[in-house]
């Protein structure tokens, strides 16, 4: 039913450079209806001048599937009983069939004849000579305005993609030449369509999934500075290894989002300086994989170099920690284009900084603390811009955008340990509240592939949410520096669990 597309390089570069051009005067809405002034019946028409000949808009929507035409009059359609409405589509072999009236610039190859009297609508293909009429029941009429549906497929192309079709419209008081048209919308060209395909709200899963990420990082370093202030020795390198994985039916918020799973491998080396105080390195190299609302998928791949450094004074100590993440994404969308669901797919890449800070006061005596903390970690991402590749042109480009979270986290964790001949075993609890401070919404600004030139800006879903964390967890170190830990960490909200966490610890010191 579609032509093929090739969607190579020098396509998608013209995209972006539109993208670029366009994107300071983004338009706010996605109606594109065309006005046409009152009053302005063409010199040649001698026919009466009712206002239902008079066209004040006109509208063309094209979903992938079929076309709905939209006209508003001057005056209630059927005040002229003999009204026709001609919907001019140029396929690609376009004639100038109005010249003689001054109409150069309408061109058409095809049309659809609305009679509302009759209660028929004609479509006839100029090109082929062949002819199709539709039932009453594809016209709809309210007050002054006027519309009608047809299937895409009655409209072949002729040159031009099906989405990249130019209309115009014409009323005629009667069947006859072309003293009975009296009006053009627009007066003297053709009109693009209005493109009614699924926008790419589903890219704000992306950067949801670099800050669920830069969280679960700097929870990881806290846990292991938490490790580094137990053992309580100067002078002393360290190493740790994590393993885990957290996994969920649905991301926070309005998250579109649905199962979701993240891997973890992390890694990290450090020293302490003195009894106080602890720097380090650490490496995390993650991947998520996300089902999305449409039914498609998101691959993210992050690799992050850490540094982390803990200081303590007494009961007090204070941490800090900044990363640099690297993105590739890998996103494929459903859209459901009819009775269709086609895919649209994409590789941007991204990246990522993440700075953090907490303080926590140990209480406590006899191997059991408790300790109340605050946290903050601020994440800035940003995602390249880039276009969907989809062979019938229903995908979208996306331009480059960044995103802030900052997470504010309340809480207070509970220790138990004891002393062995071996070593030494600890249980713990936490809890807190992490409230967002600066991520609401993923702005995206964007066009559809098959009209780069006309931007919009698309409010993402609500993703800036607050929720809870529990840890329950147990760590075992050896005399000779051997450290295993695990732990559970689900996070909930208003509604319930968002998702699950187990991670698995393993670490050395010597």
């Amino acid at each position: 039913m579609y032509p093929h597309r090739d969607g190579g390089r020098l396509a998608r570069r013209i995209l972006s450079c539109a993208l670029l051009l366009a994107g300071a005067a983004s338009a706010p809405a996605f109606a594109q209806s065309v006005s046409d002034p009152t009053g302005d019946f063409i010199p040649s028409f001698t026919g009466p001048k009712n206002g239902d000949l008079d066209l004040k808009s006109i509208k063309a929507t094209f979903d992938g599937a079929s076309y709905r035409l939209d006209a508003t009059a001057a005056a209630p359609i059927g005040t002229t009983s003999t009204g026709l409405y001609v919907w001019g589509f140029n396929r690609g072999k376009g004639t100038a069939g109005f010249a003689a009236i001054g109409a150069t610039g309408v061109l058409f190859d095809s049309v659809v004849i609305v009679n509302p009297g009759a209660g028929t609508v004609t479509i006839r293909d100029l090109v082929a000579g062949t002819g199709t009429t539709l039932p009453a029941s594809a016209i709809k009429i309210s007050g002054n305005q006027i519309s009608v549906a047809i299937p895409a497929n009655l409209l072949t192309p002729q040159g031009l993609e099906q989405a990249k079709f130019l209309v115009n419209l014409w009323p005629r008081s009667s069947n006859g030449g072309n003293e009975t048209i009296s009006d053009f919308a627009p007066d003297n060209a053709d009109a693009r369509l209005t493109l009614a395909f699924p926008t790419p709200e589903e890219a704000s899963v992306q950067t949801e999934a670099v800050f669920d990420d830069a969280s679960d990082r700097f929870a990881r370093i806290q846990r292991r500075l938490d490790e580094q202030r137990a053992d309580g020795t100067g002078g002393r390198i360290g190493g740790f290894l994590d393993l885990g994985a957290r996994f969920g039916s649905r991301g926070a918020g309005d998250s579109l989002a649905r199962n979701t799973v993240n891997r973890v491998t992390a890694s990290g080396i450090d020293y302490a300086l003195g009894r106080n105080a602890v720097i380090g390195l650490g490496f995390a190299a993650d991947r998520t994989h996300a089902d999305l609302a449409s039914g498609g998928t998101l691959n993210a791949d992050i690799s992050s170099p850490e540094l982390y450094l803990g200081y303590r004074s007494g009961a007090l100590h204070v941490d800090g920690y900044a990363a640099y993440s690297i993105v590739r994404y890998k996103s494929r969308r459903l859209l459901p284009i009819g009775t269709d669901l086609l895919p649209a797919t994409a590789n941007p890449d991204g990246n990522a900084y993440s700075f953090g800070g907490s303080v926590g006061y140990d209480l406590g005596a006899h191997g059991l603390t408790f300790t109340p903390g605050i946290d903050l970690l601020a994440t800035r991402a940003h995602v390249d811009g880039y276009a969907e590749a989809n062979d019938q042109d229903f995908g979208a480009a996306l331009a480059a955008r960044n995103r802030t979270s900052a997470r504010l986290g309340i809480g207070a964790a509970v220790q138990y340990g004891k002393h062995y001949d071996w070593g030494s075993a600890a249980l713990h609890a936490k809890g807190r509240y992490v409230t967002e401070l600066g991520d609401k919404r993923d702005t995206i600004a964007f066009a559809y592939t098959a009209q780069p030139d006309l931007v919009f800006d698309l409010a993402g879903p609500k993703t800036g949410v607050d929720y809870g964390v529990i840890e329950i967890g147990a760590d075992v170190t050896s005399r000779t520096g051997l450290h295993a830990g695990l732990s559970y960490a689900p996070r909930l909200d208003g509604h319930g669990f968002i998702d699950h966490a187990a991670v698995l610890n393993l670490g050395f010191g010597f």
